[in-house]
């Protein structure tokens, strides 16, 4: 009886600590890319819990895959890293924008300004959200940014 018991709690807390303070998703756009380019996705992801999260992976079917990346500045030269993971620190927030983190759409379908692209994004706890994005030209306030053209 006793074992039971010690079961049932674990699932119990193992069942109430994935349901609790899940990662929050906003402001997520879509840049549209020139034909035969790649598409970039920018958003907020943020953590009201208690402990990190991480996002270790994305993807869409408006793209061959998604990948995740941080534009850095070597030598005067604009590079981009391929990430294994985006850590979101309890209690705080993570912005993929422009010239920063950011999840690049590999191959995407062709995409034009108004197109709504449904990104999964996948949680080392094995959650997966699903986060609808606007396709946007340029940046999300009208303006044009540099890079991934």
């Amino acid at each position: 009886m006793k074992a039971r018991l010690c079961v049932v709690a674990g699932i119990l807390a193992i069942a109430t600590g994935a349901a609790a303070d899940p990662l929050e998703v906003t402001d997520a756009w879509v840049r549209q890319p020139p034909p035969g380019a790649n598409a970039a996705a920018y958003l907020t992801l943020v953590n009201p819990g208690a402990t990190t999260q991480r996002l270790v992976a994305a993807s869409s079917d408006a793209c061959e895959r998604v990948e995740m990346h941080r534009s850095v500045v070597e030598n005067g030269v604009a590079r981009m890293r391929a990430l294994q993971a985006i850590e979101v620190p309890a209690g705080q927030s993570v912005v993929l924008a422009p010239r920063g983190l950011h999840l690049m759409l590999i191959a995407p379908k062709p995409l034009q300004e108004g197109d709504r692209v449904v990104l999964r994004l996948a949680l080392d706890g094995g959650e997966t959200l699903a986060v609808d994005a606007p396709v946007r030209a340029g940046t999300p306030h009208g303006g044009h940014a540099k890079g991934h053209h």
